[in-house]
């Protein structure tokens, strides 16, 4: 058996790549097992860094008072998926598109700690042309090609299939 040695930002990385590569596939539990674990460990490491600025903004979405209810309802699939031992019965219902944020705030989390990975800046590209009610006004605008202010609305399936071509023709490892 070979070993391997990484620190916590080198297993995120390979969280989030592969995370990326299974939302490109329709594997959502395993992109939201994933994507969840490497937030969870850069927004920790970010934490411990006193001058991070993403961290510092993303805290700053939360509203005073509300941060155990917010943090609550962010982790309840990822619990869920990670624990059986007090709802051995419960089913869960997610909104698969859930992930796509979560990658890209992951994403977003791993830029401030190293440099991105081609299937970072893929992800980020995608989310931020597919979501943009999620991006300040103005940014979008300089992603589209010229004269257009939105992207045509697909179904779920066709963005998929949309990232996936993305990987496909910008990240040589992806599909080997």
């Amino acid at each position: 058996m070979a070993m391997i040695s990484l620190d916590k930002v080198g297993v995120a990385r390979q969280q989030i790549d592969c995370a990326i590569r299974l939302l490109g596939a329709s594997e959502p539990v395993a992109v939201h097992t994933l994507a969840s674990a490497a937030f969870r460990i850069l927004s920790d490491l970010a934490e411990k860094s006193e001058d991070n600025v993403t961290h510092k903004k993303f805290k700053g979405f939360i509203k005073p008072g509300m941060e155990k209810d917010f943090w609550q309802a962010f982790n309840e699939a990822w619990n869920y998926m990670k624990h059986a031992d007090t709802d051995p019965e419960a089913t869960l219902t997610f909104d698969e598109m859930k992930n796509d944020s979560l990658l890209f705030y992951a994403c977003l989390y791993y830029n401030s700690l190293d440099k991105v990975t081609d299937h970072m800046i893929v992800l980020i590209s995608w989310f931020t042309v597919r979501h943009p009610e999620c991006i300040p006004n103005g940014l979008v605008r300089t992603l589209l090609p010229e004269g257009r202010d939105t992207l045509p609305q697909l179904d779920r399936s066709e963005e998929l299939r949309q990232l996936k071509d993305l990987l496909l023709q910008h990240c040589p490892t992806f599909g080997v």
